[in-house]
């Protein structure tokens, strides 16, 4: 544990996307930025983004769309992992949190179900192996036309 007052220290950049923007995120396809399926936001409701002052949201009005968004983390002591985040997203969709290319024991990605669309509710991948220093981790989003999710203050911190 690091950081101030025993929080752990996530190894995520950019997680809560406070530059306003997905810097530091692979975006795939890269035309979902351009068509508008995934994209950083202040809050359009009465939810507060968890985490500082934008959040990450998925959705369009008239397109179905799939969408990953990952980071390779690098520079990871072996050991395991937990990644985590704060969700809000209504139905119809498949989303899941993934952690891929960690180890040979990588876990299966984990579906992001149905929450109050009235709250972030926390979701987290446990017991990621990391051996080899480096980890791909992220979101999956295959939706369809009105479906929406919001995202906030992606963690990976070390169990």
């Amino acid at each position: 544990l690091g950081g101030m007052g025993g929080v752990p220290v996530s190894f995520i950049e950019n997680g809560s996307f406070e530059t306003g923007n997905t810097s530091s995120w692979d975006v795939v396809p890269s035309s979902a930025l351009q068509n508008r399926h995934v994209y950083v936001q202040t809050p359009t409701g009465t939810v507060p983004a968890p985490d500082g002052v934008y959040e990450l949201a998925f959705w369009h009005d008239t397109d179905s769309y799939q969408v990953t968004i990952s980071q390779v983390v690098e520079d990871l002591e072996d050991g395991t992992y937990t990644l985590a985040g704060f969700f809000s997203r209504g139905a119809n969709m498949t989303a899941t949190l993934f952690a891929r290319n960690c180890s040979d024991k990588d876990p299966e990605p984990r579906d992001i179900p149905m929450t109050d669309p009235n709250s972030f509710t926390l979701f987290r991948l446990t017991d990621i192996e990391v051996s080899g220093g480096r980890c791909e981790v992220g979101v999956m989003v295959d939706a369809g036309p009105g479906d929406w999710m919001n995202v906030d203050m992606l963690t990976l911190t070390k169990e």
